[in-house]
């Protein structure tokens, strides 16, 4: 298949190396990015969850994640104020602040 070309020979043994020449595709992977579809219904799933108030760390576990910044960014910064709302919102980073879903009927029209 030309992938090896022998490169030398002894009395008992042949060796050979990898050809230079013979071109080798190595399978791109990917990067393990969550696809918008997946944010989205995650998204949904979170805030039906967040019918109660819930904290950020039982918010987390609920979507099976551990890292807070990608948390923050993916999930509950774009849900803030729009279909979720701070228990305490005068203190947005109190040690006791909960988040809950925003009725439907609550909600500001958007324009």
């Amino acid at each position: 298949m030309g992938v090896l070309k022998q490169k030398g020979k002894t009395v008992d043994s042949v060796y050979y190396v990898l050809n230079s020449d013979f071109d080798v595709i190595t399978p791109q992977v990917p990067p393990q990015v969550a696809p918008q579809d997946d944010i989205q219904t995650k998204c949904n799933e979170l805030v039906l969850f967040c019918r109660i108030p819930r904290s950020k760390k039982e918010m987390m576990a609920f979507l099976k994640l551990s890292d807070r910044k990608s948390f923050d960014k993916l999930y509950l910064k774009p849900l803030l104020n729009k279909r979720i709302r701070y228990t305490v919102p005068d203190k947005p980073n109190s040690r006791i602040q909960k988040y809950v879903a925003i009725h439907e009927k609550a909600r500001e029209p958007e324009h």
